[in-house]
């Protein structure tokens, strides 16, 4: 082993730094990983989330620089005078801090994300073979006897005719430093959990049913500067929702275009200021974000509704989920019975909605549909599920369609909201935290802390 220590420290440092430097590229765009679409590992959960980055900088820059110094390292280490003792330090230097962060990734992986990816299991393993690998190599360096003397040609003293590996001192200490830099930058200044970008879809999307009121050239002009605002004229009427009513939205720069009273809406498809919602009913951040959510639309008394729109995270109804999750099961039926249910009671849906994300997990089939029949008709209910002309169905389609749209535009993950040309990805730190930014989006002013 002593005597492949080094060519295996070498291999280890160059896979390590190959796989970060694709990290960071697939970090620094919005590329899919290649090749992680095994049941065990989502990728995009772990690259989207707050944790790639530190302090707004993507962790797998500090990777490519770590394995870099161990891979230069490597092929310095073992040589005479300065050059050697340099290999040995960066070495040094680079072994704790693979270990390291190594291991405080994988625990974030295991316990926060619930999900693993693949290329960043591979780079700390890969990482963990070097290290150790580099550690065999000193110890062998250290336990060989006494470098042979050589007299110099002038008669000076005499030198040494091999390496002698320098003893552990600042790098060691640096590295550790690195780790800790690591672990309590993404503990106590914590990034944050909305990304928040201006989407620019190359897709129109138009959702505004045929009960849908025609827009005029002027008003979709006033509506691209502020979508989901209605008129002074009309701020400060009490919201309610109009019999055969339409309240036609454009927004995402024109490209998105809906009529709220075709949707499920939390709140009134007449408050003053909209908000559209992307959820999916299995996906525990989107029910860990609903108690604020729901708690924002009341502190605000009525000025903002939101619009639901469920996008199933399941491989059924989903052509972009490329492996099937059993977190997920249930999702496409879960947002379909919703939908039915909105439609055939829109007053009733916020009540049904609740109960659907009021647990830690999603609702079964049959306790979700129970719970269905409780608020609505169970007999037009039924004819509603079996969705005869595909309305349904095509609405989850168009959904999902715009998610995968959004995606393509920067990193995207649910919930979402689209609040008038900006997207924000991520559950809100907090209720005050959302009032913020629906105030700062909208120009009005921020409800105070109940």
């Amino acid at each position: 082993m002593p005597l492949l220590a080094p060519w295996i420290t070498r291999l280890a440092a160059a896979v390590s730094l190959a796989l970060s430097c694709y990290l960071l590229a697939i970090s620094a765009t919005t590329a899919t990983a290649i090749g992680c679409d095994w049941a065990a590992f989502d990728c995009e959960a772990a690259l989207a989330s707050p944790w790639a980055k530190l302090l707004g900088a993507p962790v797998a820059a500090g990777g490519v620089l770590c394995y870099l110094a161990a891979l230069v390292g490597s092929l310095l280490a073992g040589r005479r005078g300065g050059a050697g003792s340099l290999g040995w330090r960066l070495l040094e230097f680079a072994t704790p801090l693979a270990i390291g962060a190594g291991l405080w990734f994988t625990i974030i992986q295991a316990t926060r994300l619930e999900s693993f990816c693949l290329y960043c299991v591979a780079t700390h393993a890969s990482g963990l073979v070097m290290a150790i690998a580099a550690v065999v190599w000193r110890l062998g360096q250290s336990d060989q006897t006494a470098a042979p003397m050589a007299i110099g040609l002038t008669g000076d003293d005499p030198i040494e005719a091999t390496a002698v590996t320098p003893a552990l001192g600042l790098p060691t200490i640096a590295g550790v430093v690195g780790v800790l830099t690591l672990v309590i930058g993404q503990t106590v200044w914590a990034p944050s959990t909305v990304i928040t970008y201006e989407a620019e879809l190359d897709t129109e999307f138009n959702f505004e049913g045929p009960a849908a009121q025609p827009v005029t050239p002027a008003e979709e002009a006033s509506q691209a500067t502020q979508p989901s605002v209605l008129p002074d004229s009309q701020a400060d009427t009490p919201p309610r929702r109009k019999p055969n009513g339409s309240r036609p939205l454009s927004l995402l720069r024109g490209q998105l275009k809906i009529d709220a009273y075709d949707h499920a809406v939390l709140g009134s498809p007449e408050a003053p200021h909209l908000v559209v919602e992307l959820m999916d009913y299995a996906c525990p951040h989107c029910r860990e974000f609903h108690d604020k959510l729901h708690e924002a639309v009341q502190r605000y008394r009525g000025q903002i509704g939101v619009v639901i729109m469920p996008v199933p995270g399941e491989i059924l109804c989903n052509p972009y989920v490329r492996k099937a999750k059993k977190k997920s099961a249930g999702a496409c039926y879960a947002a379909k019975l919703s939908m039915a249910v909105s439609e055939l009671d829109p007053e009733g849906f916020e009540a049904f909605h609740e109960w659907m994300l009021e647990d830690d997990t999603i609702p079964s089939r049959t306790s979700s549909l129970i719970a269905a029949r409780e608020r609505v008709d169970g007999d037009d209910l039924s004819i509603a599920l079996r969705d005869a002309d595909g309305h349904l169905a095509a609405k989850v389609k168009q959904y999902v369609e715009l998610a995968g749209a959004l995606g393509r535009q920067g990193r995207f993950g649910l919930p979402s909201q689209i609040v008038g040309d900006t997207v924000m990805t991520g559950p809100s730190e907090s209720v005050d935290a959302l009032c913020e930014s629906w105030a700062e989006a909208f120009g009005i002013e921020a409800p105070a802390s109940n």
